[in-house]
């Protein structure tokens, strides 16, 4: 009795040492998996931040544009007022001058 008391002693102690075991085995697998989960998820981070920065960039360069554009128009449109005005300036002139020689 003694002997299988004992017997079964060193079984279990066993057991409990292949369990310790494979537990430090399965921890391992899963902290390498977490690790490599991890780099996945920050790569998959830095695609979708160089993605999004891309983007803005080209929505950014887009409404640069769209500014200078307008700013090109109301510059023409301004150069063309400010060339009616001289012309009508030089014709009151002119005739400011024919005025003046005919009087």
């Amino acid at each position: 009795m003694i002997e299988d008391t004992i017997k079964a002693v060193k079984e279990a102690e066993k057991q409990a040492s292949q369990i310790a075991a494979d537990a430090e085995v399965k921890a391992n697998e899963l902290l390498k998996k977490a690790d490599s989960d991890a780099e996945g998820i920050r790569e998959e981070s830095k695609k979708a931040s160089r993605i999004a920065y891309e983007e803005r960039m080209e929505q950014a360069k887009a409404d640069g544009a769209k500014v200078l554009e307008k700013a090109d128009a109301d510059d023409r449109k301004a150069a063309e007022d400010l060339k009616k005005q001289a012309s009508l300036k030089e014709r009151e002139a002119v005739q400011a001058v024919i005025d003046a020689v005919l009087a």
